[in-house]
C-alpha cells in the first residue's frame, strides 16, 4: 500500500458503535477511512437484529480491517457464552476469509447484565480467536 493510500476500516455493532461514530465525527484523522454500522439492539445470534445482514456489504467495501462490538444484546436474551463465543467466532471467520483483519471487541457491561457471563464469554471469545487467522480479541483498557 502506497504511503497516500488511506486505510479503510469498518466498525459494525450495536448502540456502542453509534455512539462512538457520534464521537469520531468531531475528531479528523487523515489516513484512515472509518465507515460506522451501527444498529441499536444488533445481535450476534440469528433474530430480527442479527448483524450478519451487514456482512455481504462489508465485504464488498473491500476494508482493510473490521471492529467488531457485539455480544452484550445476546446475553440480556438469554444466551449462553459458548453460543455467543461460536456465533461470533464463526462470523469472524466468515468476514477474514478475504483476508481482512477483523477485531472482536471484548463484550462490556451492560448495567442490567451479569458480570459472571460478560466474564465468562470474553473468556470464551479470547480463546477461541487466538487460533482464527487474521483475528484479534481486542481486551480494552478498563477490561476485566
Amino acid at each position: 500500500m502506497a504511503s497516500s493510500d488511506k486505510i479503510k476500516a469498518i466498525v459494525l455493532g450495536h448502540s456502542y458503535v453509534t455512539r462512538l461514530e457520534n464521537c469520531m465525527t468531531r475528531n479528523e484523522i487523515s489516513n484512515v477511512v472509518v465507515e460506522f454500522r451501527g444498529l441499536p439492539g444488533a445481535t450476534i445470534c440469528p433474530g430480527p437484529k442479527c448483524l450478519s445482514f451487514l456482512f455481504p456489504q462489508t465485504l464488498e467495501d473491500k476494508p482493510h480491517v473490521v471492529f467488531i462490538q457485539i455480544g452484550e444484546n445476546d446475553i440480556s436474551r438469554g444466551h449462553s457464552a459458548v453460543r455467543i463465543a461460536t456465533e461470533v467466532v464463526d462470523s469472524v471467520q466468515y468476514l477474514s476469509a478475504g483476508g481482512i483483519r477483523v477485531v472482536a471487541g471484548q463484550l462490556l457491561p451492560f448495567p442490567k447484565l451479569v458480570t459472571a457471563e460478560i466474564v465468562a464469554t470474553n473468556c470464551e471469545l479470547r480463546s477461541r480467536l487466538s487460533t482464527v487467522a487474521h483475528a484479534k480479541f481486542w481486551l480494552h483498557r478498563s477490561g476485566f
